[in-house]
């Protein structure tokens, strides 16, 4: 991740003169336009549980970076997340290929029946 405003890979994105990406940013702590540098990135992991069927976590980390020459200092910082990969859950399921995503939506109850980890809430029909 960038971590000094000479890093070469920090340029005008949407060239309106000031480095990186410019946005608007507006809080009740402060407000301004921000410089800013963002990477998302995600990896999955999992396996296969059926024929036709994976489970598994995704870890997700954001990065954010003000450029030093962000206006207004108090939103100058470097901050990265990571998310609780417990949490975060994905399903990959083989489906016909001539299956449309009307039909998808429509049968995705029978098709899907992963869990919501972040909810005591049950989602489908496999749970009590």
């Amino acid at each position: 991740m960038i971590s000094s405003d000479s890093d070469p890979r920090i340029f005008d994105h949407d060239e309106d003169g000031n480095p990186a990406f410019t946005v608007q940013f507006s809080s009740t702590l402060a407000s301004g336009k921000m410089y800013y540098v963002h990477r998302f990135g995600h990896s999955l992991s999992g396996k296969v549980v059926s024929n036709g069927k994976i489970e598994g976590n995704v870890e997700w980390t954001d990065e954010q970076y003000a450029h030093l020459q962000t206006p207004n200092v108090s939103l100058r910082c470097t901050k990265t997340t990571v998310t609780e990969t417990a949490r975060s859950v994905f399903q990959l399921v083989k489906v016909d290929d001539s299956m449309d995503c009307a039909t998808l939506l429509e049968k995705a109850d029978e098709i899907f029946d992963i869990v919501d980890p972040n909810s005591d809430v049950p989602h489908n029909k496999y749970e009590e």
